[in-house]
């Protein structure tokens, strides 16, 4: 009860500080702390200790809202679906092989099945150092020339449509941010 009622409460804090601290960030920062409590669990001997360090180093449960976010957007649009579908049912059928490989080695090697989930996380730490980062990609950016833009110019949409009207179509689907200045008006246009 105290392990639910304590991963509830972790669980609902990162959903919330995602967005602040960065979904890579706080990937390596749940690999990490799992990977070092299961390093302290292997040479700690204190009984009452040993069960609150596992209880962290089972946390890495944590990371699954983010791998699931890099599934979606590392695929393409047309392979998301089978991407995210794939990735679980793969988890799912390693989970059952793991807990009966858990089974036999937790009651006779423990510090072995314990070592062994200690390098499945430190090896999990590297390849997330590789995962892309949290800034967006930014949007190219052009700035037409005034001479391409009416003489006068003022907040009325006609205006914007004779603006869009006096670019190529090329940037038809673009977005429209108009500057005017009283010396030399112009338009940034960011493709989309």
């Amino acid at each position: 009860m105290c392990y639910s009622g304590s991963a509830t409460i972790l669980t609902t804090a990162i959903s919330f500080v995602v967005g602040y601290i960065g979904k890579k960030k706080l990937t390596l920062m749940i690999f990490a702390m799992s990977t070092s409590a299961g390093i302290v669990l292997l040479l700690i001997k204190i009984p009452l200790l040993s069960i609150l360090i596992f209880i962290i180093f089972l946390y890495i449960s944590f990371i699954l809202g983010n791998m699931n976010t890099y599934l979606v957007e590392l695929n393409p649009t047309h392979l998301r679906g089978m991407a995210t579908c794939l990735s679980v049912v793969v988890a799912r059928g390693f989970g059952f092989i793991s807990v009966q490989i858990i089974a036999e080695l937790l009651a006779e090697h423990c510090q072995l099945m314990v070592t062994g989930n200690v390098i499945l996380l430190f090896s999990g730490l590297v390849v997330s150092c590789f995962l892309p980062s949290d800034q967006s990609k930014s949007n190219k950016q052009t700035h037409l020339p005034s001479a391409d833009l009416p003489d006068q110019l003022s907040e009325t949409p006609q205006d914007l449509n004779s603006i869009r009207s006096t670019t190529s179509s090329a940037l038809e689907s673009s977005l429209y941010i108009v500057n005017v200045n009283y010396d030399k008006p112009s338009v940034l246009v960011i493709k989309a």
